[in-house]
């Protein structure tokens, strides 16, 4: 099912009009793919709570949809890191000075600052997703919840929420930076509300479940 869900996406997404080059639609379409299915391994937990299901430290179903989303995330960082400067990834975080001020510079050095405009920062936080994904990655797997022993192999885990707050960011940054239509906006703002809507439910559904469960011990 998420093999089939990747390829039509890819196949809409070559369909984008705006798009420069079949790389940047596959890009755009990777980017939100990924969105879409990290938003959908935060909703499987609150739904559980809902049917009177208890979520362990592992959901096989959840982790499985991580691990898409973040192999369609790594493949959107790849695939975005080609569009903009014929794939210098140094122009991403740094700037070249104006042609225009002579740099007093040694010859073929190159005077380089840091990007702190919308661009900058847009790939400073998505670099900073990258990193945690890779991380979630290499968690997401028997042998890791095995050797960190369940509670902490969790607490890791809930880098997750730092995640999805990063890629939002990121997200919404670059909706910015390249004007994209205000769709992509108003999609991006109800999955969030959608999201953080649903973990505030879960999280009562889960003590309400959980208190269920303690009454008949305490009247033992």
């Amino acid at each position: 099912m998420l093999a089939s869900l990747t390829a039509g996406v890819a196949a809409l997404s070559l369909l984008y009009p705006r798009a420069s080059s079949a790389v940047h639609a596959l890009t755009v379409g990777f980017g939100y793919l990924s969105l879409l299915l990290i938003g959908l391994t935060l909703l499987i937990g609150p739904l559980r709570a809902w049917r009177g299901r208890r979520n362990p430290v592992n959901v096989p179903l959840r982790r499985d949809v991580g691990i898409w989303a973040g192999i369609t995330a790594l493949v959107h960082v790849a695939s975005g890191s080609q569009i903009h400067f014929r794939g210098d990834l140094v122009r991403y975080f740094f700037a070249l000075p104006p042609a225009e001020e002579p740099e007093a510079l040694e010859p073929g050095a190159v005077a380089l600052t840091l990007r702190t405009d919308l661009f900058g920062l847009a790939n400073w936080v998505g670099l900073a997703a990258t990193v945690l994904v890779l991380l979630l990655l290499m968690l997401s797997n028997d042998l890791s919840l095995r050797w960190l022993r369940g509670q902490r192999w969790k607490a890791l885990q809930r880098l997750n929420y730092l995640f999805v707050v990063l890629v939002l960011v990121h997200t919404v940054a670059y909706q910015q930076v390249v004007a994209r239509e205000p769709l992509f906006l108003v999609v991006t703002v109800a999955l969030a509300l959608v999201v953080a809507v649903t973990q505030v439910v879960g999280v009562y559904w889960t003590r309400r479940l959980m208190r269920r469960r303690q009454r008949p011990a305490a009247g033992v």
